[in-house]
This record gives C-alpha cells, sequence and structure tokens, in this order.
C-alpha cells in the first residue's frame, strides 16, 4: 500500500495538524477517495450557521422557498428540546478545528436541558481522529453506549424484540 500525502491542505486542517492521531489505514482508504464524503450543501449549510451565529435549519435562499419547507419565510432554529425522547451520544476532540469547544459545550448543555445528553466525553483528537482514530478507545465507548441502549423502547431488534 502506498503512504497516504498527509501533507495535502485539507488533511492537515482536519487532523488538526496531527496525523499520527489518525489510523494510517484510515487515512489511505480515506485518501482514495480525496474530496468526497461531503456536499456542497452541507458545507454551505455549515456556514450559514455561523454567519448566522444561531443553530438554524438550512436556508433555501428565497422566502418562497423556505415557506415551502418550512411553513415559514424566516428560517426557523433547530429546537433541540424536541429531540427529548432520543438518548444521544456527543463524542469530541479537544484539538477539532472544525468544531470548537464553546460550540460543543453548548450543545451539550442544550442536551442536558432536554433530559437526553446520554453519553458526553472529549478526547485528545481531531476532527479526522473521530472517524479514524488510531487509538480506538472512542469506539469502545460508541459500542457500550449502542449496547447500553439496545433493548430501550427507541431501539428495537429487526425481529421486534
Amino acid at each position: 500500500m502506498a503512504p497516504f500525502n498527509v501533507e495535502y491542505p485539507a488533511v492537515r486542517f482536519i487532523c488538526d495538524r496531527d496525523p499520527t492521531q489518525c489510523s494510517e489505514l484510515g487515512l489511505h482508504n480515506i485518501g482514495g477517495h480525496y474530496q468526497a464524503g461531503t456536499s456542497v450543501r452541507t458545507i454551505s449549510h455549515f456556514r450559514q450557521i455561523l454567519q448566522a451565529k444561531r443553530f438554524q435549519y438550512y436556508d433555501h435562499g428565497t422566502a418562497e422557498e423556505n415557506q415551502k419547507a418550512y411553513g415559514t419565510e424566516q428560517v426557523p432554529e433547530i429546537d433541540l428540546q424536541s429531540f427529548s425522547d432520543i438518548p444521544i451520544g456527543l463524542f469530541f476532540g479537544k484539538s477539532d478545528l472544525l468544531v470548537s469547544p464553546g460550540d460543543y459545550l453548548w450543545l451539550r448543555d442544550e442536551l442536558v436541558k432536554a433530559n437526553n445528553c446520554a453519553f458526553f466525553k472529549e478526547y485528545n483528537i481531531g476532527h479526522l481522529g473521530l472517524v479514524i482514530p488510531k487509538d480506538k478507545t472512542l469506539f469502545y465507548d460508541l459500542l457500550a453506549l449502542a449496547k447500553s441502549h439496545l433493548h430501550s423502547d427507541l431501539i428495537k431488534a429487526p425481529n421486534g424484540q
């Protein structure tokens, strides 16, 4: 397997300048699909949230399109209280350059208010390190969280049990 070039600026950015926290095989696999995976609309929505300084749904660009989509000309905020019946686990990287601690701590606090923050943990990795970490602790935490909710009223096995 040819080594993946970690000098790509985008890789350095999403790895938070420390690709050693990422799995080499994971970097190689992602490198084979470089620039796939995130849509222009997703990036546009992220930009809209940053510019509006509010956690909102996607702005379709015109009052008419927003009216069709949301029943209002103004883009509504995402009501995190509406997710109160869904247990949510939050996994964050302390050195993530794409998601700041201020933002993810705000999200955690909002979910705690809704009583549905089932899990919260910060890891010493960056953005891409959350997806393909060299240290598998995150995956063990994720599996334990999933297992703890497997037999809840919200998640049923395929056979209904």
